[in-house]
């Protein structure tokens, strides 16, 4: 079988799915767009280039770890086997589409307003300990 792993940023734009089957334990799929930005020297002006969509999937504890975390409009990283998938679809015509088969996903936090929608209230407990650890880390 032929693999190819890639590294991917984009955003999410659908909800993502959720479900848990017996065989092989929870699945989030969801759809992404990754839109290339180009500067043009003439304006000064960012505008978006062409996107590529396609179907990011994510397996049993990457899956558990996704499904509270990333929602609708966030801006994602995500690393994984990419290969195209063929299917028929609902006229007859056959299809083609990417699929991404995630070994790690995570939050872009490049794009802040991804890491803002997600922010928790910090539990009692939670900071000191974090706390402590990254200051003894920043001045060791």
């Amino acid at each position: 079988m032929f693999e190819t792993y890639t590294t991917i940023t984009g955003r999410v734009t659908s909800d993502p799915r959720h479900c848990r089957t017996e065989l092989h334990g929870e699945v989030v799929s969801m759809r992404v767009a990754c839109t290339s930005r180009r500067l043009d020297r003439q304006t000064g002006r960012w505008s978006d280039g062409p996107s590529v969509k396609l179907t990011v999937v994510c397996w049993r504890r990457l899956a558990a770890a996704v499904a509270p975390v990333v929602q609708r409009g966030a801006q994602i990283i995500a690393h994984g086997q990419l290969r195209t998938e063929e299917y028929v679809a609902a006229d007859g015509s056959a299809r083609a589409g990417l699929e991404m088969t995630a070994v790690s996903l995570g939050l872009d936090l490049a794009h802040p307003r991804s890491v803002e929608q997600r922010r928790r209230p910090v539990e009692d407990g939670d900071e000191p300990a974090a706390a402590g650890a990254a200051s003894t880390r920043a001045e060791g």
